[in-house]
């Protein structure tokens, strides 16, 4: 029996661009749209737009032509309709992929209150100045947004931004995972005292990136394009290119410019993050023997288009868990959950949350609901729990200080915990069940200072960033997220292109007595191996984890690049657990090497060098130039007048020089001893 599909596929954007525009120029300027590049994304929205409205109606007019559907609903709410043409002039369809136990699942319930942080975070009160919600939907319809979940308090904490019309019980399920109010127990949103700004998904890159600009914080996406085999109710259909390949469909894998899109309205938006879902797909097909079931004999290699982009946060779907995690054995994953890698043998998904039996909101009445499976609800079971994450950041930090969208990533990939068969990251649950309280908390101590440390910096070219771990002896884990500029879609293929779709190529590695580790890696061409540690040169997520961590001593984490940094640098955030203490010793103080001038010999001049001290770190020092007699070295600070003793000196501080050259400078320099 086909199982139902809760992943939704395609693009939006529409009646409400001009008015958010009007609007977007009267809003005070806060940090989020500060950092973001309002007249870039403005202009990428018409032309989205644009577009959108032409593919669409040429499409439709190439279906009245050849008989083909244009939009159907199925009796379980999944939405398919035709959005365009593919590469080749073939149909392109988008559909939609299918909550108690959704949030015990990824332990969203213990930040609400009664929950075991005591924090008592709903989501409440996180709009903008001027009425625009943090969180968005995109969704193959109208939600019902007069349905009792979205209205039990009056008015509706759900605003159809776009005028859409004709109800979904897709998007109104979506919707109420985020965002439902609770009126029955069982179908609570993630956020449920939240506003939600919905929108269908017809033009959605342009509305997307005017949302963006407005200072939307996190959007979810439960939809994608028919890839594959597709189940019509009455039989199996092929939707692959058989002058490609008669057995596979080459949008699997693809990075195509649906996903070079998203990326780019991310990068210019950096507090942005696209919560998308991973789909459906495998195992799709009849088992005829002449083309392959969706992910063919292992279930790798079946997650599509939008779903491939770099900057976004792609969602896979487990099992639910009614008393939270316990162990990597306990995560069970779905029987239809897509898994990577992408073409290029990027890591995707990047996380799963709960998207079987999440029980919601629908549209059939007011007070109707439903249970479905797919990748489209655990999609809405994570992005609803993310904004909570922003909420309690902002209490923490101060009103309108928000995490960027790589830190809210990088984020929840370091604190996901672990599922599958083997330690680390893989193609099928990516880096692990998403858990939000180990998450919170993280934010926590990061305010704190304790055992948690978060970094927002930029790296220049040719100028690595370096941090001074203390390890408290527990696992050390270092996590980097940055939001990559937009890649270049390769022409279609089937043999998976192994074209980079990286293009500022970032590397994080961790030194100890003369050991270097380096990040997880995945091998692609083996997709069902272990992950092992090596040079990550595909992903724009890099994660090194030293366990267990014997010494307590010093560590460095040096961050690189590799090749010139487009644009001159790279922006990036860097989260770090297992430790007492971490120094940025990327910029510290100048430090002065002088001689004292007492030990020289009569008429002698100080020799002088810069050097950058390194906090509580050895270091030697060595005098390079021949004099005759003795001279006593001082470590000095520049600008002042005596010396500095707050850390140690290995090798005497008195040095004996012989030689037959008088009267030179004397030159000292500083070697790390690590």
């Amino acid at each position: 029996m086909k199982k139902n599909h809760a992943f939704l596929k395609t693009f939006a954007f529409g009646a409400c661009l001009a008015f958010c525009t009007q609007k977007a120029e009267a809003q005070t300027m806060d940090k989020v749209r500060q950092a973001t590049n309002v007249e870039v994304l403005q202009t990428l929205a018409q032309t989205y737009k644009t577009e959108a409205i032409n593919q669409k109606e040429i499409a439709w007019k190439t279906a009245d032509k050849n008989g083909w559907a244009k939009r159907i609903t199925s009796p379980n709410g999944e939405v398919i309709e035709l959005m365009g043409l593919d590469e080749f002039g073939s149909p392109l369809y988008y559909t939609t992929d299918s909550n108690l136990r959704a949030a015990q699942t990824i332990s969203t319930n213990k930040l609400w209150t009664g929950g075991s942080l005591g924090l008592s975070l709903t989501g409440q009160g996180m709009v903008t100045a001027d009425g625009y919600a943090r969180l968005g939907e995109w969704d193959g319809g109208a939600a019902r947004t007069e349905h009792q979940e979205f209205s039990a308090n009056g008015g509706s904490t759900v605003v159809q931004r776009d005028g859409a019309s004709g109800f979904s019980n897709h998007a109104t399920h979506v919707a109420g995972t985020m965002v439902g109010f609770g009126v029955r127990a069982d179908a609570k949103g993630m956020s449920f005292k939240a506003q939600l700004d919905a929108h269908d998904w017809d033009n959605d890159a342009g509305e997307m990136a005017i949302a963006a600009s407005n200072g939307m914080l996190i959007s979810n996406h439960s939809y994608g394009t028919v890839t594959g085999w597709s189940w019509t109710g009455n039989s199996w259909v092929w939707n692959g290119n058989s002058a490609l390949s008669t057995s596979e469909d080459f949008k699997f894998g693809q990075y195509d410019t649906r996903a070079r899109d998203w990326d780019n309205i991310a990068f210019n938006a950096p507090y942005y993050l696209i919560c998308k879902s991973a789909g459906n797909d495998r195992g799709d097909g009849p088992n005829e023997g002449v083309r392959l079931n969706d992910g063919g004999e292992e279930g790798y290699d079946c997650i599509s288009t939008y779903s491939t982009a770099k900057n976004i946060l792609t969602v896979g779907a487990v099992n639910g868990l009614q008393n939270g995690y316990a162990n990597a054995n306990g995560v069970i994953m779905s029987d239809f959950s897509g898994w990577g890698p992408t073409d290029d043998g990027r890591i995707k998904p990047d996380v799963c949350g709960n998207g079987v039996g999440v029980t919601s909101a629908t549209a059939a009445s007011n007070t109707s609901y439903d249970t479905y499976n797919g990748t489209s609800m655990a999609t809405p079971n994570v992005s609803g729990s993310l904004l909570l994450l922003q909420q309690h950041y902002q209490n923490l930090f101060g009103a309108g200080n928000f995490m960027r969208s790589a830190t809210l990533k990088g984020l929840t990939i370091h604190t996901a915990d672990e599922a599958g068969t083997s330690a680390g990251p893989d193609y099928r649950f990516g880096w692990g069940l998403v858990n939000v309280a180990t998450a919170a908390t993280a934010i926590t101590n990061a305010k704190n200072g304790t055992g948690s440390f978060m970094f927002d910096k930029i790296l220049t070219n040719n100028t690595p960033n370096t941090f001074e771990i203390t390890s408290n002896g527990q696992p050390l884990r270092a996590t980097i997220c940055w939001t990559d500029r937009a890649g270049t879609p390769v022409s279609p293929a089937v043999n998976d292109s192994p074209t980079r779709m990286l293009v500022q190529d970032l590397d994080a590695r961790i030194t100890y007595a003369g050991n270097t580790h380096q990040p997880w890696i995945l091998d692609p061409a083996n997709p069902s191996f272990a992950a092992t540690r090596g040079d990550n040169n595909r992903d724009n997520v890099e994660q090194i984890l030293i366990s267990p961590t014997v010494n307590t001593g010093v560590y460095t984490l040096t961050i690189n690049h590799k090749g010139a940094l487009q644009g001159g640098s790279q922006r990036y955030s860097l989260w770090i657990t297992g430790a007492t203490n971490v120094a940025d010793v990327s910029a510290a103080p100048l430090m002065r090497f002088t001689t004292t001038a007492a030990a020289l010999n009569e008429g002698a001049t100080t020799g002088i060098t810069s050097c950058r001290k390194y906090q509580d770190v050895n270091v030697t020092l060595q005098i390079t130039k021949p004099y005759v007699g003795t001279a006593q070295v001082t470590l000095q600070p520049t600008g002042t007048a005596s010396a500095i003793s707050d850390y140690s000196i290995i090798s005497p501080t008195t040095f004996s020089f012989t030689g037959t050259t008088m009267n030179q400078n004397v030159t000292v320099r500083v070697f790390d001893d690590r």
